[in-house]
């Protein structure tokens, strides 16, 4: 590890630049916690609870907040060791005036009652962003149907969330929330392009300024015929089953007609690439097919007024995304998403993309929060990697300081600036 000393005085300095987070699952209409049950229970936590011994029927939701926390206290300490838990104590630490190690029954009351004063403040959540992180701006996971209208528009900036345009485009239920989305009846092939359009549109005019979809492990595309759309989806109009392959190629028509609509509108395209849901119960993992990068190929050369934004939740496929990133001008990589949020992938990936990219393609900040509260941990967490690896590069010679600090405050705001065509005046 390089010197203590560089890497205090760089985090230091790297504290005091603003930040634009890149994804997260914040409510738009409720963008703070309103107990500490929900703080706990981000699914991070959840899952790790569960994976070590605790019965989920001790957390149900059904039952009062306190009693939820009170069933964890003794499955906490099996999971001390976690990076997960290390967030969620520094949570407490800094918003509830914790003090301890680890909750347990002599402190959770005084940090239950601290959070529920704290938590109905006014204007809470721009308490945590702004004030105490310098989150100047946080983009917000917007379902295609979902209204949002009134959100802050001073703290938050939109993303038109597509998943089931292309993952469940055979179902009955996108065709019926697309339509009540849209305004408009699909009964062929053209109304649904024409209600994806109106959409996008609509979203627009809100403020959004990308589109993000989450693509399993096995997504694969390549370009598709009109006609052969065109017959698969009146079969899927009609109730008719349809085979594999003909979704695959109905998924496969519906990923470039988004792509195409990114172009007309301007908007950049985030990937998330490997989920792999339900691996357990209700909980995702992820896993790897060696085509996720290589099946984008052609929609990179096709679109280069498109900027595809990549993120991916394992490292097998790192090094091949931070190589497309280098390549295509129109592709650039973004943050440290779900599974490799942790320092010791942080730090790896931090390490390939300063030495491998121009810097520009590199968002820094995806913190995936669902509640403010969460920014807290990940922030931290991710600035002191950063610290720690521009702090190397400085020690190898690699870096000036100066240098150093201008990668960090690209990464952290102009980078999703520029990629984002972001106007925040």
């Amino acid at each position: 590890m390089a010197d203590r000393k560089l890497i205090g005085d760089l985090l230091d300095e790297i504290s005091m630049f603003p930040i634009i987070d890149c994804h997260t699952h914040i409510r738009w209409y409720q963008p703070s916690a309103e107990n500490l049950a929900d703080i706990i229970f981000y699914h991070y936590i959840a899952t790790e609870l569960e994976s070590a011994g605790m019965p989920r029927e001790l957390i149900s939701e059904d039952l009062p907040p306190e009693k939820r926390i009170q069933n964890i206290l003794p499955y906490l300490s099996r999971i001390q060791n976690t990076t997960t838990l290390w967030g969620l104590m520094r949570i407490f630490r800094e918003l509830f005036d914790f003090d301890g190690v680890i909750l347990d029954e002599s402190n959770w009351k005084r940090v239950y009652d601290i959070a529920n004063e704290r938590l109905k403040e006014e204007r809470w959540y721009r308490k945590v962003l702004k004030e105490k992180l310098n989150i100047q701006r946080a983009f917000l996971t917007i379902e295609f149907d979902e209204e949002f209208s009134g959100y802050d528009r001073e703290m938050f900036i939109p993303t038109l969330r597509i998943d089931p345009w292309i993952n469940q485009i055979h179902s009955p239920e996108t065709t019926r929330r697309l339509e009540k989305a849209s305004g408009i009846y699909i009964k062929c092939l053209e109304d649904l392009k024409e209600a994806i359009g109106k959409v996008y549109g609509k979203f627009k005019d809100q403020g959004a300024v990308s589109v993000a979809v989450s693509l399993p492990p096995d997504f694969v595309v390549s370009p598709v015929a009109e006609v052969s759309a065109e017959r698969i989806y009146d079969n899927v109009l009609s109730g008719n089953p349809i085979s594999d392959d003909d979704f695959l190629t109905l998924r496969s028509y519906l990923f470039y007609k988004v792509v195409e609509f990114c172009k007309e509108f301007n908007m950049p395209f985030q990937l998330m690439l490997g989920v792999d849901r339900g691996v357990f119960k209700d909980r995702d993992g992820l896993s790897t097919d060696l085509n996720m990068i290589k099946t984008l190929r052609d929609a990179l050369n096709r679109y280069p007024d498109v900027r595809f934004d990549i993120c991916i939740l394992n490292t097998v496929l790192l090094h091949e995304l931070t190589v497309y990133a280098k390549i295509f001008p129109n592709c650039v990589v973004s943050g440290h998403w779900w599974y490799t949020f942790y320092p010791v992938y942080i730090k790896q990936m931090l390490r390939e993309r300063i030495e491998m990219l121009p810097i520009v393609k590199t968002n820094g900040f995806f913190s995936d929060s669902y509640y403010c509260e969460w920014s807290v941990a990940k922030v931290r967490l991710y600035l002191r990697q950063l610290a720690e690896v521009l702090a190397e590069k400085i020690e190898d010679g690699y870096l000036t300081e100066d240098q150093a600090l201008w990668v960090a405050r690209r990464m952290l705001w102009e980078n999703p600036i520029e990629n984002f065509n972001l106007n925040l005046g």
